[in-house]
């Protein structure tokens, strides 16, 4: 006859008592359910302690090592300043390298206006009128590359009725109605440049309205001084010289002809430094400066 089949009541009994012979306790579903909520609180504290650490490390600047190299940034108000640092030192880098105090070739310099490949007709049809007599009546030196003149605009009787002011320099200017309003250099622009700096009718510059630095240097390299005698010096020779006079830029004596150049106007010379100048002319020069030489600035010669 076959052995009767356990009841599955008999099976958990003869369990229990297996497990008792062991000394196992079956696990019920309570403690089940209670491990699994201990696990839960477990890596909820490891988090929570790791998220600690990585806002201590946020704060003293450090990077953290865990995340990807990708996303790694530098954090807190050290990590800024270091990155702004570096910035700066490389905007230093690029400024010197721009300055060419790094060795390197400085850039090129801009011209402030477009330059003129040829002279325009306009400045040319104003040549007649740079013939015309004019006084220099000031003339000063601001930096390597400029010059400031005084112009004395005459009228028919040769008398100064109005005194404009001519700018040589990177931008040439001239405050005349003409120069205000017009692209190109007026005949007060072009007086300074062929009367008082003598730059040759065959350069390029006299009709440009911008001028960079190596061209202004080598027009005032090239340019006659401005008169200056010294106090105490003999009085100028008209035998020796073929000299100009120093406000109106016209020749007092040639010696070649022999005469005086302009008949008009008597030729005196300075007391203090010997110097020559038109009677007419230094008039003209003490209405605007006073009483005042040319060349040395004494006034005895007044």
């Amino acid at each position: 006859m076959p052995p009767r089949k356990r009841t599955r009541a008999e099976s958990d009994y003869a369990s229990s008592l297996d497990n008792e012979a062991s000394g196992v306790d079956e696990p019920t579903s309570s403690t089940a359910k209670t491990g699994r909520k201990s696990a839960g609180a477990a890596k909820a504290v490891e988090t929570t302690a790791t998220n600690a650490r990585k806002r201590q490390k946020k704060s003293k600047g450090e990077v953290d090592e865990e995340a990807p190299a990708s996303t790694k940034k530098v954090a807190g108000k050290k990590g800024k300043d270091s990155v702004k640092k570096e910035k700066n030192t490389v905007t230093g880098a690029a400024k010197k390298e721009k300055d060419g105090e790094d060795g390197s070739e400085p850039p090129e310099e801009k011209r402030l206006a477009r330059w003129k490949l040829k002279c325009p007709e306009e400045v040319r049809n104003r040549y007649a009128m740079t013939t015309k007599k004019f006084y220099i009546l000031g003339r000063e030196k601001v930096g390597e590359v400029e010059e400031h003149f005084k112009i004395g605009i005459l009228t028919k009787d040769e008398e100064v009725s109005k005194i404009v002011n001519v700018v040589i320099g990177h931008r040439l200017t001239c405050d005349c109605p003409y120069g205000q309003k017009n692209p190109n250099n007026c005949e007060h622009i072009l007086i300074v440049f062929w009367r008082v700096l003598k730059v040759p009718n065959s350069s390029n510059l006299w009709y440009q309205r911008a001028l960079i630095t190596s061209e202004l240097q080598g027009i005032f390299a090239d340019a006659p001084p401005p008169i200056s005698r010294p106090k105490g010096a003999e009085k100028r020779s008209l035998e020796d010289d073929v000299f100009e006079c120093p406000v109106c830029f016209s020749r007092i004596y040639d010696k070649k002809d022999s005469k005086f150049s302009n008949a008009n106007s008597e030729t005196g010379w300075c007391e203090e430094c010997g110097e020559a100048i038109h009677q007419g002319c230094l008039e003209q020069w003490r209405k605007v400066n006073g009483k005042t030489c040319v060349s040395c600035g004494d006034v005895k010669n007044a």
